[in-house]
């Protein structure tokens, strides 16, 4: 799986594997997390900013400066995993999930998670995931029915008229 960033040509072999993730998840708290779950393999990509820009103000999501790749998987009754991290280049947040959404031949996200807490704005938020389908939204929301429907068309004005 890792090496499907490496190549293009890595990428269509991994591609070809046709895995097929249950349920993929992305959550925009403090580190944006892009997860992958299956029947035999969990893996979590997090992407993040060194620690001298984290006291600042994040006004949109930005492309992380290191990746943080963690796959575990069950192999018989006990379970492996491994844990890979890379100073990032070029990809954008939004570049990874389009790569990876590729690799499982799937355009949605089965869940998004968004908290009041969190550290990017709505619209940067919506931004990363237009044009993809969302299945399930949670939102950790402790204001009004009023601002919870705000913060809903922030993130899906396209979608909420």
């Amino acid at each position: 799986m890792l090496l499907s960033v490496v190549s293009m040509r890595a990428k269509k072999i991994v591609c070809s594997l046709n895995f097929d993730p249950r349920k993929i998840s992305l959550d925009t708290c403090a580190s944006c997390k892009l997860e992958f779950r299956s029947y035999s393999f969990y893996i979590s990509l997090s992407f993040e900013k060194f620690e001298e820009d984290a006291e600042r103000e994040i006004v949109e999501i930005e492309r992380p400066e290191r990746v943080e790749f963690y796959v575990a998987r069950l192999v018989g009754n006990r379970i492996e995993s491994e844990k890979y991290q890379w100073e990032n280049g070029t990809f954008e947040v939004r570049d990874y999930i389009d790569h990876f959404m590729e690799i499982f031949h799937n355009d949605c996200i089965d869940e998004l998670t968004v908290k009041r807490e969190d550290a990017y704005p709505l619209e940067s938020i919506q931004q990363l995931i237009n044009g993809l389908e969302i299945r399930e939204l949670e939102i950790y929301e402790r204001n009004s029915e009023d601002d919870l429907m705000n913060r809903l068309k922030k993130i899906f004005f396209f979608r909420l008229s």
